[in-house]
């Protein structure tokens, strides 16, 4: 038997389930190094077939380029943790907090410090999260500047403008919420940065590992989008798992063929799997950082209070670092160890180990790296997540039971 034929099997199976017309996955494990590709563009039997040079919108996923890109400036003094960023950003001067996440916009008081370049590492910054509605996410959709999976389409300085317009759902520091921060990081890159966000990303990550497809656009043809369809399992507790469950996500169709008004890591990169990949190997393998450097960007960074929103976001056993969770290593005096948290936390998720690092993107990706297991992984797929069981179990379950048996 192929090593990891099992993932492979798996991958060909969801194709043919419908979860998506095609997916493209990569693994690295003790330094080998396999890729798989199944299926097709779209659902139309015509379309090209799926290659491992295939690009998709990555979405969140790029916020890992991010944190990567946060520590090296930080590492060289471009800025550091303490800086307030209304140095680069002052559209954001003096911000003012609403006396509840849910109060109206002229309910306010005077922030008691200001946001500073740890807090947009972190999302602690105080913006809105998009859920539930509030008198403030409202305002910030009419604004064009609420969160979702097409970039917004305001140039950096308009939305720096009418973000800055609106008040905080928090106080600085108070609460993790995902996700407007990294919108507000990536303008802050560039302008400390002294140029575009897309040269950062091109001068400092894609030319030196050799990342030609990972961009801000494509003008070729990219895997179409699907999102599951009003009324279907996948709006529920199950996942969608035919074609009829699922419609083309109309808006992310032709979002990433241009140049994009505001260059954003928070969900504007394209990138491929080999080359997500190459990414994520050269930070587990210090190419990018130094080790110290590395370890910071990737270990939990938020205190228990903070840490209360990204458990209503994703549940129990998460951290977060600079622009990337962490699975939670046990804290010191804690008496659960490494193997009880395998044991106990992840009896559902056994994919999860202590110290493991990534994401997943609203548009279908996930990537991780587990230093435990010596194992880096990606799959993308063009099915828009909805339901949790939208949690890449097909790829991650079959990967995990093959690491072991390769032990």
């Amino acid at each position: 038997m192929r090593a990891f034929d099992e993932v492979r099997q798996s991958l060909e199976q969801c194709v043919a389930d419908g979860y998506a017309p095609g997916i493209v996955a990569g693994i690295r494990h003790r330094g080998e190094t396999e890729y798989f590709a199944t299926g097709r563009y779209s659902f139309d039997p015509g379309s090209p077939p799926m290659t491992t040079g295939t690009p998709f919108r990555v979405a969140s996923l790029g916020k890992l380029v991010a944190g990567a890109l946060s520590t090296m400036l930080l590492g060289e003094g471009v800025f550091a943790l303490d800086d307030p960023i209304d140095r680069w950003l002052p559209e954001v001067a003096e911000p003012r907090v609403l006396v509840s996440p849910d109060a109206t916009l002229d309910e306010t008081v005077p922030a008691h410090r200001p946001i500073t370049v740890s807090d947009l590492l972190t999302m602690t910054a105080g913006f809105a999260f998009p859920f539930p509605e509030t008198p403030l996410t409202r305002a910030m959709a009419d604004a064009g500047v609420a969160t979702g999976p097409v970039p917004a389409q305001l140039t950096p300085d308009e939305f720096a403008a009418r973000l800055g317009s609106l008040p905080l759902a928090r106080q600085p520091g108070d609460r993790f919420a995902y996700d407007t921060a990294a919108d507000v990081l990536s303008i802050l890159l560039a302008r400390a940065s002294g140029g575009t966000l897309g040269d950062l990303v091109r001068t400092r990550v894609a030319d030196p590992l050799g990342l030609a497809s990972t961009t801000f656009f494509v003008p070729g043809p990219l895997p179409t989008p699907y999102r599951v369809r009003e009324g279907a399992p996948g709006n529920g507790a199950e996942a969608a798992t035919m074609p009829a469950d699922l419609v083309v996500a109309e808006g992310l169709v032709t979002a990433f063929s241009h140049p994009p008004l505001m260059e954003s890591l928070r969900g504007g990169l394209v990138s491929t799997v080999p080359e997500f990949l190459r990414f994520l190997v050269a930070v587990d393998d210090d190419a990018l950082l130094t080790r110290a450097q590395r370890i910071r960007m990737t270990s939990d960074q938020l205190t228990d209070g903070q840490r209360i929103g990204l458990a209503e976001m994703g549940g129990p056993g998460y951290g977060w670092g600079w622009q990337t969770g962490v699975d939670l290593l046990p804290r010191p005096g804690e008496s659960l160890d490494a193997d009880a948290f395998r044991a106990v936390a992840l009896a559902e998720e056994p994919w999860r180990s202590p110290g493991r690092w990534g994401w997943a993107g609203g548009t279908g990706t996930s990537a991780y790296v587990d230093p435990d297991r010596d194992l880096v992984a990606a799959v993308f797929t063009q099915h828009q997540l909805g339901a949790p069981t939208d949690d890449f179990s097909f790829f991650w379950r079959p990967l995990i039971a093959s690491v072991g048996s390769r032990h």
